[in-house]
């Protein structure tokens, strides 16, 4: 009988309080992002009235957007739109740390495919939706 070794790490991994930190650190991103760009906006216009609409179809194009040097977005909306992506991207990221920990720590096959059949259809409404 073949033992694999395994990181002692791995045995007192718990998954709870790293999820949660991901969840959390997102929504802390998220929401700074968002409330930076609303108060930049207000104190350089007076109001929080934007006039650039997100046209975006899907989450790349939204953070292409925010990103581009050329683009006709000024600052505060730039840190609108990565804020918006941020505060969406986060539950993404939180099924893909799922599927890793189900795959590599748990070693638990069925969960593994539940939690990647979970994030391709995230990457798929995300991406294409």
């Amino acid at each position: 009988m073949k033992l694999t070794k395994r990181a002692i790490w791995i045995g007192t991994f718990d998954r709870e309080p790293f999820l949660a930190a991901i969840l959390k650190t997102g929504l802390v991103v998220g929401l700074g992002l968002l409330v930076a760009g609303s108060l930049w906006q207000w104190q350089s216009t007076g109001h929080l009235q934007f006039e650039h609409p997100l046209q975006s179809g899907n989450i790349l194009q939204l953070l292409i957007d925010a990103c581009r040097p050329a683009s006709a977005l000024r600052w505060p909306q730039r840190f609108l739109h990565v804020g918006i992506s941020v505060l969406i991207l986060t539950p993404y990221a939180r099924a893909l740390a799922s599927t890793w920990y189900f795959a590599y720590v748990e070693r638990d096959f069925r969960y593994t495919i539940y939690s990647g059949c979970t994030c391709l259809l995230l990457t798929y409404i995300l991406l294409l939706g």
